[in-house]
């Protein structure tokens, strides 16, 4: 499984010898860039306001997100009607495929086109199981943006070498969940090789994520990555960075909402 969801980014290590404005700048420059790999079976994995799915079995999944009439007339469990506040395009930030991460509690990332007024359900389980790891509620967004989920704050630990499906979910009805509005992906916790586990020990704590990527860990390369942009949001070698690993899995309006931050507009 490994080898089929790895980056093929031989010329990365190119980041560990220069600058990030640098690197960027040698990266964006460059007319070919490596492309995550499918399975061999070319299935779509990931679940998004795109119309990307992988076929599920469960009542409350019967709808993926891009199929929602934007004018339905539907309200929560108190009865409010929130169909004018839908987002128009909610995306997990993933490979088409699994992704791996080295973390036992890694954090998912999402981006969403605007706010949503109303909590969100949150779950994860083992693929096709039955019984969720975890089945939760979050609160909804405030604005466009992309957001986190730390798996650390519910105590929940993957297992290693297991997929897991993850899904976050506007409900809009409890007791009818057939235009339920949600995203979905997988997840898979690999432990790390002594040769790659040696190289972070060697890499400056701002360039981790490059041997991540290199190492396929998309998990923690998106994650690590986005942290240092949420630390500093004007440093526009880390957005164009970021904006490249989002083309390179298929998600090229996720990647237009960062060059819009570099950009200014």
């Amino acid at each position: 499984m490994r080898s089929l969801i790895k980056f093929i980014w031989l010329f990365i290590s190119l980041l560990l010898l220069t600058d990030s404005s640098a690197f960027a700048a040698d990266f964006l420059s460059r007319s070919q860039t490596p492309a995550w790999e499918r399975g061999k079976d070319g299935e779509i994995l990931r679940r998004d306001s795109e119309g990307s799915s992988r076929g599920r079995s469960r009542s409350m999944m019967t709808r993926r997100s891009g199929e929602l009439t934007r004018g339905l007339i539907r309200g929560n469990s108190q009865g409010k009607d929130l169909s004018a506040s839908i987002p128009s395009s909610m995306v997990p930030l993933i490979p088409e495929t699994s992704g791996l991460t080295s973390m036992p509690q890694p954090s998912l990332l999402w981006y969403v086109s605007g706010s949503w007024p109303d909590k969100m359900e949150f779950r994860i389980n083992t693929f096709k199981a039955d019984e969720p790891v975890l089945d939760t509620s979050i609160p909804g967004p405030s604005s466009e943006g992309i957001y986190r989920i730390d798996l650390a704050e519910y105590n929940i630990s993957l297992k290693p070498d297991t997929e897991y499906e993850w899904f976050l979910t506007i409900v809009f009805d409890e007791n009818d969940r057939s235009a339920d509005y949600f995203i979905s992906g997988t997840v898979i916790y690999s432990l790390l090789s002594d040769e790659v586990s040696e190289r972070l020990a060697n890499t400056p704590k701002d360039r981790l994520y490059a041997v991540y990527a290199e190492a396929g860990y998309w998990y923690d390369a998106i994650d690590h990555l986005s942290r240092q942009i949420d630390a500093d949001p004007g440093d526009t070698a880390l957005r164009k960075y970021r904006a490249k690993l989002l083309e390179h899995v298929n998600l090229p309006k996720i990647a237009a909402y960062d060059m819009r931050h570099v950009s200014g507009n």
